[in-house]
């Protein structure tokens, strides 16, 4: 996806969004590759809204640079620090945490209820390192429109 922003003479701007992606057909249950599409789409914002879509653009560069802070946060915590996400095969992850969960011999309680949680930690930094890489990708596309804006508009804010 790209996207080019313009001034125009009456201080709006045009933002032209361009997004290409590969396009697919059904065809006998499988997904049959037939080319590439583009889509163009041109916006107009009206001169006295710049300030409005600039201040949203900021906002939102402020909103998601806190997220990724987070969810470091949450990746720092003692029990992830290390841990190895890929130490358990996707495959077989939930078939283990299920035996465990079933498993109702007295005996082996406490080793299970060790796995139990050592198996929990690794599904949550699953989620949290797909949750970052999400973030991170939209993070970067925000801080390309902020700073495109940043050279357009004035007073625009630096958020490096």
């Amino acid at each position: 996806m790209g996207k080019e922003f313009e001034r125009t003479s009456e201080g709006g701007l045009t933002v032209t969004v361009r997004q290409e992606d590969k396009l697919f057909l059904p065809l006998d249950k499988e997904k049959v590759e037939l080319g590439t599409y583009e889509q163009v789409t041109v916006q107009h914002v009206f001169p006295d809204k710049v300030k409005v879509l600039v201040r949203y653009v900021a906002e939102t560069l402020e909103r998601l640079q806190n997220q990724v802070a987070d969810i470091d946060k949450e990746l720092n915590v003692e029990s992830l620090k290390g841990l190895d996400v890929n130490a358990i095969p996707e495959k077989y992850f939930s078939d283990i945490t299920k035996a465990v969960l079933e498993n109702k011999n007295k005996k082996k309680q406490a080793t299970l209820a060790d796995l139990n949680l050592f198996l929990m930690d690794v599904n949550k930094k699953r989620r949290l390192v797909a949750q970052k890489e999400f973030v991170s990708k939209q993070l970067a596309e925000v801080l390309v429109d902020a700073r495109e804006l940043e050279r357009l508009a004035d007073g625009f804010k630096n958020y490096d």
